[in-house]
């Protein structure tokens, strides 16, 4: 009898969650609302985008307005899913790639994303099960959770506002130990806080993302999977990414791609995580990238000399919200749900849920000062947001 009955109850179950699989399916097929680009973006002109035209080329006078310390490569701006405008300078065209820097960290954000809906790794699991490196040095309660959210605890310096030869990343990057083992040399660093407790915006737990991407992925499937599983099926043809002499992807600093393909990155999350009716991350998966991390409650020390704790912060991804404190917002011209990917030297993938917006500047800053550079990100962002007509803004 209890067998019959055990019977009975999976030959229930089964039926009941391939009917919720196929639910889930015929709702991500009915949300999938933009056109997605394949070979070509589609375009529209700025009238019909909702762009007031003069307003708009005043934004662009700006952002390509010759400076000192301030020079633009590239504008993208997508509407709707349309091309709207593209722009090059200085050498650089739609098939260029340009160095993405710290703009890879929103990149790793997603792919982590697409491994945990395939069921390789879960947001929760403590970093020590796929990098065990971590664990003899006494860092093992971190979870990839607090990578993703910059709370690692490890001691990081990422700009120091007195020496940047104190900056933790110039050593990651033209060192010769650093890159003989990226993740390995950030995992040496010294424990300063316990994991969650305080929010340290550090390459160097992006770097360790990478670590644990390839420890879940395994030797065989690291080096070809963001390929397979996110880059083409988001149409990013021109992506390329450096090693170290381990192996490792830098995927979160020295990683190169064309602009128009950095703006199928913000198609993704505007779309959120869905590319012509495929799910490629878990439903979830931008709720929980646009929750501030959860250190960042606790506060940021006024005198802490890196100058990169200065703003609410997601799953690798910076955000438009006020931190307990905070006067404003970071971007008080823009919509509080905007998303901002960021790089060193200018690279900007800006986000606009409501507005259905994205906007890619890549460049070759020389500017060193934060606040200069934040300035500069204000202003163009006004422009650029005052150049929507009311109607084309939520």
């Amino acid at each position: 009898m209890q067998k019959a009955l055990t019977l009975i109850f999976f030959q229930l179950i089964i039926p009941l969650s391939v009917l919720a699989q196929n639910l889930d399916q015929n709702l991500d097929q009915k949300q999938a609302g933009m056109p997605w680009p394949k070979d070509e973006w589609p375009t529209k002109n700025l009238e019909q985008a909702g762009f007031s035209k003069q307003r708009f080329n005043q934004f662009l006078s700006t952002v390509f307005f010759p400076h000192l310390t301030f020079s633009t490569d590239t504008v993208v701006v997508i509407k709707d899913g349309f091309l709207v405008h593209e722009e090059y300078a200085h050498g650089f065209s739609r098939n260029r790639k340009h160095a993405l820097f710290s703009l890879g960290k929103t990149v790793i954000a997603a792919l982590v994303g697409v491994m945990e809906l395939e069921g390789l790794i879960h947001r929760n699991e403590t970093v020590n099960r796929y990098y065990p490196k971590l664990d003899p040095l006494g860092v093992s309660q971190i979870t990839i959770t607090h990578l993703l959210n910059m709370s690692s605890g490890i001691e990081w310096i990422e700009e120091d506002r007195e020496n940047l030869l104190q900056s933790d990343p110039w050593f990651a990057l033209y060192s010769k130990a650093s890159y003989k083992d990226m993740p390995l040399w950030v995992a040496r660093h010294p424990v300063a806080h316990k994991p969650g407790i305080k929010f340290n915006y550090s390459s160097g737990d992006s770097a360790l993302l990478t670590a644990v991407i390839r420890g879940a992925l395994g030797e065989h499937r690291h080096a070809s999977y963001p390929w397979e599983k996110l880059f083409t099926p988001l149409g990013m043809k021109s992506m390329s990414i450096e090693r170290d002499s381990a192996g490792n992807l830098g995927l979160h600093a020295i990683a190169y791609s064309s602009p128009l393909d950095i703006a199928k990155v913000g198609l993704l999350y505007l779309e959120n995580g869905l590319v012509n009716g495929q799910r490629l991350w878990p439903r979830d998966w931008l709720d929980f990238s646009n929750k501030m991390a959860p250190a960042q409650y606790n506060g940021t020390d006024p005198n802490d000399r890196n100058l990169q704790n200065n703003q609410a912060y997601g799953a690798q991804i910076w955000l438009n919200v006020k931190r307990p404190g905070d006067g404003e917002r970071p971007y008080p011209e823009l919509p509080a749900n905007a998303l901002l990917g960021l790089g060193t030297r200018g690279q900007i993938l800006l986000i606009l849920p409501d507005e259905k917006l994205i906007f890619v500047r890549t460049a070759t800053d020389s500017e060193l000062s934060i606040k200069a550079r934040k300035k500069y990100r204000h202003d163009i962002f006004k422009l650029l947001y005052g150049s929507l007509s009311q109607g084309a803004r939520s």
